[in-house]
């Protein structure tokens, strides 16, 4: 039984590319949720598949589901920015307006809206976590990402956790109210990876209240062919240097140093891993060393520990001791590893 409204209303933001063969499910599972006051604003960006056509279609049967298509091809950041701006436009007055995103190739179960909107009526606040589990193609779950275990941390704590990617990033992964967002002109980057890293961190960083959505009604699916499974060689190093802007911007740098420097080098962990998985050892390891002397240019190891995820705390003791060629091999050795667990 859907609650009442209440007078609240959910945008849900879809950018699109190249996904004909999941959105279907995607839109079909937003037509069906129990709370019924939304609108969906879904924007192509330029699919050369048969995605826009398939919008279409959908618009065609719901009204609440509004498609725009890019002129030139934009990105998943700055697409979504244009969708934010859209709702800027059509915002409703004495209502409690949340912005939602989903990614066109994953779903959400029934009870999505009407959870969010019972937890909305009870704590009435800023930002929304929710629990993800992320599935192949097939539905077959792959790994459970429980946000809410972080249900009993102090705001500040969150802040820095999200700022160095422990609590994961992602606009899906939260919902924001949407004058939050207006109020602070929070936006995505143009980053082909880590776009949403600077718009996790600032709507976060300017909420007063946070709460959390138990329960996996979100479906993130891992495509073998998606972007985010594509490589890139330093996927992080450019979002790490808009991290720094932001907050001298906000005047917080020296609040957040030791945070910022954790996320630098979890960014140059990450890199060596990739390049460890990618190329030969040796090319590997040659490479590593070049990043590795770049980061200790400009960071030293003085770090927020407590805001590294386990994996690169791991990986610490080594680098402090400049044993670039045993992390080169630790990552080589994890990805034979997992994919003996496959």
């Amino acid at each position: 039984m859907e609650i009442k409204h209440q007078n609240i209303k959910f945008y849900i933001l879809i950018p699109v590319y190249n996904t004909s063969n999941y959105v279907k499910k995607c839109l079909s599972s937003i037509i069906n949720q129990t709370f019924t006051n939304w609108k969906a604003i879904v924007i192509d960006d330029c699919s050369t598949d048969n995605s826009f056509e398939v919008l279409k279609e959908f618009q065609m049967l719901d009204k609440r589901i509004w498609v725009y298509r890019n002129k030139t091809n934009c990105g998943p950041g700055l697409t979504r920015n244009i969708a934010i701006n859209l709702v800027k436009e059509h915002l409703e007055e004495e209502t409690q307006n949340y912005i939602v995103f989903i990614d066109s190739d994953d779903y959400v179960s029934e009870l999505y809206l009407q959870s969010l909107a019972e937890i909305i009526l009870s704590e009435k606040p800023d930002v929304i976590f929710l629990d993800v589990v992320q599935e192949d193609e097939y539905g077959k779950p792959i790994k459970f990402q429980k946000l809410s275990s972080y249900k009993n941390k102090e705001l500040e704590k969150l802040i820095r956790h999200q700022m160095t990617g422990k609590v994961p990033w992602g606009g899906v992964r939260k919902v924001a109210k949407a004058e939050l967002i207006f109020n602070h002109n929070i936006e995505y980057t143009d980053d082909v990876i880590g776009e949403e890293a600077i718009y996790s961190f600032k709507v976060l960083f300017h909420a007063t209240k946070v709460a959390f959505l138990e329960g996996y009604h979100y479906h993130h699916v891992i495509r073998k062919n998606s972007q985010s499974s594509s490589y890139h060689e330093d996927p992080y190093g450019e979002v790490c240097s808009k991290l720094e802007s932001t907050l001298k911007y906000l005047n917080i740098y020296e609040r957040y140093k030791k945070t910022y420097y954790s996320f630098a080098f979890t960014a140059l962990i990450g890199t060596i891993y990739r390049m460890a998985n990618y190329y030969p050892f040796k090319k590997a390891l040659s490479l590593s060393k070049q990043k590795f002397k770049k980061y200790k240019q400009k960071y030293d190891f003085n770090l927020d520990k407590n805001s590294l995820e386990k994996r690169v705390r791991f990986i610490l003791p080594f680098a402090k001791l400049n044993l670039v060629a045993l992390i080169v091999l630790i990552a080589k050795v994890k990805k034979r590893f997992d994919k003996k667990a496959k």
